[in-house]
């Protein structure tokens, strides 16, 4: 459960156009999180994609590290939300684009995607 295969990343370009077509959003400093219900394609019930803009974070150092920390703070806090989606058979494909200049720690990083995960499951329920 503590790991994050290649399936559970998004990568379909037909999907990720849906979801900015008609994805579901909600901002919570310094991510944007968009949001859409897809087909069971997977065994996995979240498929991510995280997104470090170059207009916000300009050297490619620090958007990899950004990077690196917010996939690993999803890793180990995915079961917040696996434990809600995966037995309702539901898929939602998810995209978190970094917002801020400032380059986060990994515990503030981690403190936002444990409030982000559970809001998630608040804003689905609201559209369902």
């Amino acid at each position: 459960m503590l790991s994050l295969k290649k399936k559970e990343r998004l990568s379909s370009k037909k999907t990720i156009e849906l979801l900015f077509k008609k994805g579901h959003s909600f901002t919570e400093h310094p991510f944007k999180l968009i949001w859409v219900e897809t087909p069971l394609i997977t065994k996995f019930p979240i498929q991510i994609c995280i997104s470090i803009p170059k207009k916000t974070i300009k050297r490619t150092v620090n958007r990899n590290l950004l990077n690196r920390r917010t996939k690993e703070a999803y890793r180990q806090n995915k079961s917040i939300i696996y434990d809600y989606f995966d037995p309702k058979k539901i898929q939602l494909a998810i995209m978190f684009i970094y917002q801020s200049n400032n380059i986060l720690d990994y515990n503030d990083i981690k403190n936002k995607i444990i409030v982000i995960l559970p809001r998630l499951i608040k804003e689905y329920e609201k559209r369902n």
